[in-house]
């Protein structure tokens, strides 16, 4: 639990005749995380092994699986709906005649979009000429004869009369645009296109043809082609609810044939045998092992290699179910590499206790677990459902801070005695923090330690991460003397805390080079940055306090200033509750991924995913 699976390096060797067979069964036992082959340069391998060749069967998997994807997409099925289901023997007909269904009403539905299109294309030209009361025919130049049309922001006919009264014009207001036309004798037509460029004139194009006499005909055509969509929508929907399983059990029958089939691609392979390399965990060794010599006999062989430090083995977390929910935070972040330690437990148990120590009140910690238990309970990711659980734990721990502080909604309601009164004990409630922040810095520094000494030694361990404990403990001393903590008596404390600072600090440099003496003056900050879950509580009770007076005040004018104060009761603290849980989330990550991950974790691990895991 508090370190991956152990896992070990397998190969497994055959003869080709019966790679299929072994296929079969090595992705029925889902345990191998396969890795490509990439023979050795310096291994006699390259003379003989190359990349094997998919099976037969994997181009028409490959089709079929485009095909039904491309109706899941079509179709907008989600897959986490729907539970797999027995298929029949005549699945790819089913598929054939549902594509071929779909088919028709697809075309169907293009061809009623492009007509819609065409109708917004025709909008404005019908709304035109019906407007103005012309025949779109007439609408087009002669040879004495030039036709303007369109709109213009302002009046011109008294500028065109300057001109000459050999003209017809018609105009109106669509909206509120003045839309024209004007015919006009051509020897005149350069002079009243300079009137219209003044009036700021837009030309409309009008098509010689159109089908429609008015809008009210456009529209009439629109509705029907509506009421036509609707109906082929209905069909779609249908054909939905009625292949939907079968589309979603077929594909993932397909997938995970194409997967056996396509699996050649990671061995290695001569003319005759096969080599397949990977990883699996050590205790599921013996299950494969004995299942290849039960087929194969001596026809196959198996072994394993424990880990070198140059195998990369895969990441494989195993936490109980409760604690496994925190194993979310390392996938937003990075999962452990195959040497270091898993942090999901200690994240367990201190994300929940941060959350929960800056809410801290009883009312917020109910009103966010049935929120997150909502939540939990209508979500259908397993992601979703993961998280909800871990801040459902953080709302258990800021129910028990709540009656810590003996808080309910900001006040101390049905005889609540607050243990620590965080609104007045200020500096109790900082240097909580502080210490809090001090053991988490150092738990991470222990942590990294190991980590440090399982990767490179006990040297690399001692001077990487025990010169900032080193400095810690130089430093603590120095303090408590300068300001008169009576914690210890050491004779000459100060010079004897300043020469353990100067150990650290030369164990620092060895470990960490000039750059590790720069990062002190960081390494304090990372304790300091702890004083958040103090700032972010005291907020949060400040403006509960603030919310709980303001109301008090209207409900004792009584009247109808007791639904005002129920409204600003509501309203006031579902916003402290959503500030809450946003502070907190962030705030606990922060320290989490800043101040604490930092100490000891790189992450960079691959995610164990074992060949035939996907169900």
């Amino acid at each position: 639990m508090i370190q991956p699976v152990k896992m070990s390096k397998i190969r497994v060797v055959g003869p080709k005749k019966v790679l299929k067979k072994a296929t079969e069964i090595m992705h029925s036992e889902a345990v191998i995380h396969l890795e490509d082959f990439k023979p050795s340069k310096y291994n006699i391998d390259r003379y003989f092994f190359d990349i094997g060749n998919p099976f037969q069967e994997a181009s028409e998997y490959s089709s079929l699986l485009i095909r039904l994807r491309s109706l899941i997409a079509n179709l907008k099925i989600d897959k986490q709906k729907y539970t797999l289901t027995e298929l029949p023997k005549d699945s790819e007909k089913v598929l054939a005649k549902t594509e071929s269904d779909y088919g028709k009403l697809a075309a169907k539905l293009r061809e009623i979009e492009e007509k819609k299109k065409e109708f917004e294309r025709l909008e404005e030209p019908l709304m035109f000429v019906s407007s103005l009361k012309v025949d779109a025919k007439t609408l087009v130049p002669l040879e004495n004869i030039v036709v303007y049309k369109g709109y213009c922001e302002q009046d011109f006919e008294s500028k065109l009369k300057e001109i000459t009264g050999k003209y017809e014009l018609k105009k109106g207001k669509i909206g509120k645009r003045l839309a024209f036309v004007l015919f006009i004798d051509r020897q005149y037509s350069d002079k009243a296109k300079e009137i219209l460029d003044w009036a700021k004139y837009r030309e409309i194009n009008i098509p010689e043809k159109i089908e429609y006499e008015s809008i009210k005909d456009l529209e009439n055509e629109r509705n029907e082609l509506d009421n036509r969509e609707k109906k082929l929508l209905e069909q779609a929907k249908d054909l939905k609810e009625k292949k939907a399983q079968f589309i979603v059990s077929f594909e993932h029958y397909l997938r995970r044939e194409n997967e056996k089939a396509e699996a050649p691609l990671k061995f290695g392979a001569t003319s005759n045998t096969f080599i397949v390399q990977g990883f699996i965990p050590v205790e599921k060794y013996e299950g494969l092992q004995q299942k290849l010599v039960q087929s194969f006999g001596s026809k196959i062989h198996i072994e394993k290699f424990e880990t070198q430090a140059e195998f990369a083995p895969p990441t494989k977390l195993e936490n109980p179910s409760l604690i496994g929910s925190f194993e979310f935070f390392l996938d937003l972040y990075s999962l452990p590499s195959y040497k270091e330690l898993d942090p999901t437990l200690l994240i367990f148990l201190t994300f929940p206790l941060f959350f929960g120590f800056m809410l801290g009140d009883i009312g917020y910690g109910l009103v966010t677990a049935v929120l997150f238990g909502a939540i939990r309970m209508t979500t259908k990711s397993k992601v979703m459902r993961g998280l909800m659980n871990a801040m459902l734990t953080a709302s258990v721990a800021t129910i028990g801070f709540g009656f810590v502080f003996g808080e309910f909604f900001g006040g101390s309601y049905f005889g609540l005695q607050p243990l620590i009164h965080r609104e007045h004990d200020i500096n109790l409630m900082l240097m909580i923090a502080l210490v809090v922040g001090l053991i988490h810095v150092n738990l991470g520094l222990i942590l990294g330690f190991v980590n440090a000494y399982r990767m490179h030694g006990i040297s690399h361990a001692i001077f990487e991460k025990l010169s900032w404990v080193v400095i810690e403990v130089g430093g603590l001393l120095t303090l408590f003397k300068l300001y008169n903590y009576a914690y210890t008596t050491l004779p000459h404390q100060t010079y004897v805390g300043l020469g353990i600072v100067g150990v650290g600090l030369i164990m620092l440099l060895k470990g960490h080079g000039i750059y590790g003496l720069i990062e002190v003056p960081a390494f304090a900050s990372n304790i300091l940055s702890y004083g958040r879950l103090f700032a972010l509580g005291l907020a949060s009770v400040a403006l509960a306090v603030v919310i709980n007076e303001f109301a008090t005040e209207f409900i004792h004018k009584g009247g109808f200033y007791i639904p005002a104060a129920i409204g600003i009761l509501v309203a006031g603290h579902a916003l402290n509750i959503s500030i809450g849980i946003i502070g907190g989330f962030l705030q606990s990550l922060r320290l989490h991924y800043v101040e604490f991950f930092t100490k000891f974790y790189k992450g960079e691990g691959k995610r164990y995913n074992p060949f035939g895991g996907n169900q």
